[in-house]
């Protein structure tokens, strides 16, 4: 599985991203098989209010598997991306099995917007 982690207008600290990499090997503890997750974190400031956004974007490795993008903002950043990861986890148990045989070109889930 590759894992690609970027950053805009934040640098990731390697504690951020040792908890991105247990996050990602758990999704394959659980069986799920992933064929790249890219992870992107968008830092902001308003009016001395700092938030974080995470972006996931992932792909699996089964046949017509869906590419699922998640999206989250919260001022506490591993929070964000535990809801972001919990957020995946459920898109991704949702479409599996009732979208096997059907190609989507792409999944957003992101019920803030929903």
């Amino acid at each position: 599985m590759e894992i690609e982690m970027s950053g805009v207008h934040y640098h990731i600290s390697s504690a951020t991203k040792e908890h991105i990499y247990k996050k990602t090997q758990h999704f394959e503890k659980m069986g799920h098989l992933l064929d790249r997750i890219h992870i992107s974190i968008k830092a902001s400031n308003t009016s001395g209010h700092e938030s974080h956004e995470v972006h996931l974007h992932g792909k699996l490795a089964w046949h017509h598997a869906p590419a699922i993008d998640i999206y989250r903002t919260s001022d506490n950043l591993w929070g964000a991306i535990d809801d972001t990861f919990e957020a995946f986890s459920i898109a991704l148990n949702k479409h599996k099995h009732k979208h096997k045989d059907i190609h989507h070109e792409r999944i957003l889930f992101d019920d803030e917007h929903a």
